[in-house]
């Protein structure tokens, strides 16, 4: 019951970014639900994580570092919610929850042997995870939520949705 009411909740937050043409607000997005979550079901074991991504986007293959992503542990079964339709419409994704595994699988890509630039992804890597961990430590108290705005419209589009 729990996991179909927030697969809809996340459905409807697609709907609403694809809508809208969202992009870049993984923290927002993941805020949100989050609060959705701890709010409606406070039992469950929901956790932000950072996350590093490989994705086909049409025919080309693109990747993301300085990422967010919830994670839910429900009766001894972990389930991964990716709440930006920006990435989650790319089809034949892979989540690494460990930049070196990422990288070791991106090997081959210039972008990853460029000393600077795997210098300039690590870092960012390591805000993102230092930002999940404040977020989980209730630390942010929304200090990462760049759009309070788009929080509160989605918010409201969510509301009306899941009302009907």
């Amino acid at each position: 019951m729990e996991i179909n009411y927030i697969k809809r909740l996340v459905s409807h937050m697609h709907l609403f970014q694809k809508q809208d043409n969202i992009k870049g607000e993984c923290i927002t997005n993941c805020q949100y639900l989050y609060d959705c979550i701890k709010n409606s079901f406070p039992h469950i074991n929901v956790t932000i994580k950072a996350v590093c991504v490989l994705s086909k986007c049409q025919t080309n293959y693109a990747y993301t570092v300085g990422h967010l992503v919830i994670i839910l542990n429900i009766n001894k079964k972990k389930y991964l919610f990716d709440p930006s339709y920006e990435i989650c419409c790319h089809q034949e994704k892979r989540y690494f929850y460990d930049f070196n595994k990422f990288a070791k699988e991106f090997c081959d890509s210039y972008l990853l042997k460029n000393k600077d630039e795997f210098k300039r992804l690590l870092n960012l890597n390591i805000n993102f995870i230092k930002i999940a961990d404040k977020i989980n430590n209730n630390d942010s108290n929304m200090a990462y939520v760049h759009n309070k705005e788009f929080y509160n419209n989605q918010a409201d589009y969510i509301e009306k949705a899941c009302s009907k």
